[in-house]
């Protein structure tokens, strides 16, 4: 209870009393939100991001469940861990499947918005979050807010805030950073950036239009992904940053994307499709520190989809290759449809793709040595129908005969089947 005291009162305002009685009044509407399983964890009943991580209010400020819990029942979180569940379940909250871990940061220059910050892989990227998600509040404010509370925390290390710098905007239930105009925007203009898609009016900082981290910001701020589609969108108000990304996809990936417009003229959107969308994925989000976690997960699997389909074509196109040397082998397609574990028609489908032509049926007819009773189809005991086709003759005749004597049976009264009179 000591410590969740702590926690709510950083600062030192309140008195002992005051701070435990708040204490026990959160760690009561923190409980009511947890639900223990059959597994051995303990799911979070509360509020949920959109990625599935639990989120808990506390003084004013949007925190993760898990990291609530953690320093709660297990210790202080440093800056540069990061909360992990060892059962792999996103809501769980149970202390004890839960371990921080640190993640490696890289290096940052202590004076941020200067030219050495702005090539780094944070600075570049917070530019081009900022470009994308950034707003003048009625307040006289710079901010930023994003669903996403962890990439929020993200844009705070690489602009070097501290977390009492992140708030939470309760009526849309985001994250927010939130600094003053008067510090913050002379930085931005020394950096040529416009904040804010309402303006309408943002680009790409001067050095940075090629820069692939700045490029990953502006996707993790107005871009999409799917990974079901392979589809990857970028939607801005700027014609500017738009001509530019289309400028970067086309010296970095020599492709050109589908462009459109969209709330009757007022938005512009830059979508690739198939192996470009696996292409930028792969050149964005491979090995990248700075990203939104939501979005370099949807990455991931939009690569790993790829790798799987590529997979399934290289062994669709051995087995096609392995069809059509068979077939020109001699083989039936009956045969090689057991064989390959498909269908006949796959077999013929195959065949009509590559060009084949398929066998006429007096080739299969003289490929028979024996009818399905055994019977040799030799020269006179074989006759050959207008069709192709190659009968039995011994099998013509027993079929003769078992018709003769139940047309007997019937005649003299008889069962057909020899069971006594009618």
């Amino acid at each position: 209870m000591e410590r969740l005291a702590a926690i709510m009162d950083a600062s030192g305002e309140l008195d002992s009393a005051e701070g435990m009685k708040r204490a026990v009044q959160v760690l009561a509407r923190f409980e009511r939100c947890i639900q223990p399983t059959s597994s051995g964890c303990h799911l979070w009943m509360g509020s949920l991001a959109t990625d599935g991580y639990g989120r808990f209010s506390l003084n004013g400020r949007l925190l993760l469940a898990r990291r609530v819990a953690y320093e709660l029942w297990v210790g202080h979180i440093e800056a540069h861990e990061r909360v992990f569940s060892r059962c792999g379940a996103r809501a769980c909250v149970n202390y004890r499947h839960l371990e921080a871990r640190p993640v490696a940061m890289p290096t940052l220059p202590v004076d941020r918005f200067t030219r050495l910050w702005a090539q780094t892989e944070a600075g570049s990227w917070f530019l081009g979050l900022w470009t994308a998600d950034g707003y003048l509040s009625p307040n006289a404010s710079m901010s930023l807010a994003l669903k996403d509370h962890d990439g929020v925390q993200l844009a705070a290390v690489a602009l070097g805030l501290p977390g009492e710098r992140i708030g939470l905007l309760r009526g849309l239930g985001q994250a927010r950073i939130r600094v003053g105009v008067k510090w913050f925007l002379p930085r931005l203009a020394a950096l040529r950036i416009t904040p804010g898609p309402k303006t309408g009016r943002e680009h790409a900082p001067w050095g940075l239009e090629h820069n692939r981290h700045f490029w990953r910001g502006v996707l993790d701020g107005d871009g999409w992904l799917s990974p079901e589609r392979r589809v990857i969108g970028l939607v801005t108000a700027g014609s500017e940053l738009r001509d530019q990304f289309v400028h970067f996809l086309d010296k970095a990936l020599g492709c050109t994307p589908t462009l459109s417009v969209r709330n009757e003229g007022s938005l512009y959107q830059v979508t690739l499709t198939g192996s470009n969308a696996v292409a930028l994925a792969s050149l964005l989000y491979v090995e990248s520190t700075f990203a939104l976690p939501r979005k370099h997960a949807a990455s991931m699997l939009l690569i790993e989809g790829d790798r799987v389909l590529r997979t399934r074509a290289r062994e669709v196109g051995a087995r096609n290759q392995r069809i059509i040397a068979a077939y020109t082998g001699g083989c039936s397609a009956y045969e090689i449809a057991i064989r390959e574990s498909v269908s006949a028609d796959t077999v013929y489908y195959v065949l009509k793709r590559a060009g084949v032509t398929r066998r006429p049926r007096e080739w299969y007819a003289a490929q028979k040595q024996h009818c399905r009773k055994g019977h040799p189809l030799n020269e006179s005991n074989t006759r050959i129908e207008q069709n192709g086709a190659r009968r039995c003759l011994t099998c013509a005749r027993d079929r003769g005969r078992a018709w003769a004597r139940q047309r007997r049976g019937e005649v003299s009264g008889q069962h057909p089947l020899g069971f006594g009179p009618t």
